[in-house]
């Protein structure tokens, strides 16, 4: 299967699904880890009509997937969500994004050099009612310099912060 198809037939789903709120909180603080370690802050602002909008910042460590790099870069990122209910209330959502990175990056043997690019994310993410804990699962190719990536994914664990209004 192709990635055009791929992504075709996860946008199709995504679309699809049902446009109750699985969000229940509005901010949130954690890590991310996979193909990178980064923190994590995100913040929804939109919550009717669905889909949900949200943005998150992140800042940390890229690592070189090719040659299993600690020390490849150093990198921010701005991401915008949409997300969709996936089940029943269930706590369950899914999500795409898109974004931008940019950073400061040392391949092996090379000069450090600056590099930006597009980031874009396909996942889902479960938020637990009586814990103040957001887990979410995703892919997030990046496109630019230095090197564009189909690889990157990882799993991010979120404190969910007390909120007023609730």
């Amino acid at each position: 299967m192709s990635v055009a198809r791929f992504l075709s037939i996860c946008f199709c789903l995504f679309m699809g699904f049902s446009s109750l709120s699985a969000q229940h909180y509005d901010q949130a603080i954690g890590l991310r880890g996979g193909t990178s370690f980064q923190l994590s802050y995100k913040e929804f602002f939109s919550y009717y009509p669905s889909p949900q909008m949200a943005w998150e910042v992140l800042v940390g460590v890229h690592i070189d997937e090719r040659r299993r790099s600690f020390t490849n870069g150093y990198v921010v990122e701005g991401m915008w969500y949409y997300h969709r209910d996936i089940g029943f209330n269930t706590n369950f959502s899914a999500y795409g994004a898109a974004g931008l990175h940019m950073g400061v990056y040392t391949p092996v043997g090379e000069k450090r050099r600056f590099g930006a690019g597009l980031a874009i994310a396909l996942g889902a993410e479960y938020t637990f009612n009586f814990t103040p804990v957001n887990i979410g699962l995703d892919w997030k190719p990046v496109l630019g310099s230095p090197r564009s990536s189909l690889l990157r994914g990882a799993l991010t664990i979120r404190y969910v912060l007390p909120t007023t209004w609730q």
